[in-house]
C-alpha cells in the first residue's frame, strides 16, 4: 500500500473505519499493516504528541498493535513506541555484534528512562551447545529470556523469494512451530491481560 505511518499521522482527524477498511493493507488473515518509509524518521515528520495521539487511535480500531522497531535509530520515535507498549519483545542473536548491538539499544532506553518492566528475550538463531547460551546472554543483559528460535535457513530464504507466509511455505519447520508456540504465548498472555483488567 502506498498509505504510511506518516500519512496516518498526516489523517489523525480522518481516521476511522472506512479510512482504515480502504487504506491500510491487509493480509488475508486480516492483519493490516502500515509501512514506515525511511524517510519518515526524519526531523519535522511528525511530533511526539503525534504519535500518542495516533496510538491512542488506533488502540480504539486494534485490539492488538504490533510494532517492529528492528533497525529504527535512537530517536524519540523509538523511545516513545517503546515506552508505550505493553509488551516488548528484544530480538537478538548469539553473536558479539548483536549482543553488543543490544546492550547498547538498552542502556540508551534506560538512560531515556524508558519503562521496561515487561521485556523479554527471543535469541534467534539459536545454536545449542555453542555459548554464549540464551540463559547467559539474558542474564548479562538483565532480561528474562522468553524463547529462543532455530535457525532454518532454508525456510526463511523460501519465504522471502515466495513472498509467501512461513506458516504456509514451511509449516512443519522448526523455525514455524516456534514462532507458533510464541504467538500462541503471547495471545493467552494478552487474553489473561484483558480478563484482569475488566
Amino acid at each position: 500500500s502506498t498509505y504510511t505511518f506518516v500519512d496516518a499521522v498526516r489523517s489523525l482527524r480522518r481516521l476511522d473505519d472506512n479510512l482504515i477498511n480502504s487504506a491500510f493493507a491487509r493480509h488475508e488473515s486480516g492483519l493490516r499493516v502500515l509501512a514506515m518509509p525511511e524517510e519518515s524518521l526524519e526531523a519535522g515528520q511528525f511530533t511526539t504528541a503525534d504519535l500518542y495521539v495516533l496510538l491512542s487511535a488506533l488502540r480504539r480500531h486494534f485490539r492488538h498493535i504490533v510494532l517492529n522497531v528492528g533497525g529504527v535509530p535512537f530517536t524519540e520515535f523509538l523511545y516513545v513506541m517503546v515506552s508505550k507498549s505493553d509488551k516488548v519483545l528484544l530480538l537478538g542473536e548469539q553473536s558479539v555484534p548483536s549482543c553488543k548491538q543490544n546492550r547498547t539499544l538498552l542502556q540508551r532506553l534506560r538512560d531515556h528512562k524508558v519503562p521496561l518492566t515487561d521485556i523479554q528475550l527471543v535469541v534467534d538463531r539459536y545454536l545449542p551447545g555453542i555459548p554464549p547460551n540464551a540463559d547467559t546472554i539474558g542474564k548479562g543483559f538483565g532480561v528474562p529470556l522468553l524463547t529462543t528460535l532455530p535457525s532454518s535457513g532454508m525456510a526463511r530464504l523460501t519465504m522471502m523469494n515466495s513472498g509467501e507466509s512461513l506458516f504456509k511455505a514451511a509449516p512443519r519447520d522448526p523455525y514455524t512451530q516456534a514462532l507458533r508456540k510464541v504467538a500462541n504465548a503471547l495471545h493467552r498472555e494478552a487474553q489473561g491481560s484483558a480478563k484482569d483488567a475488566t
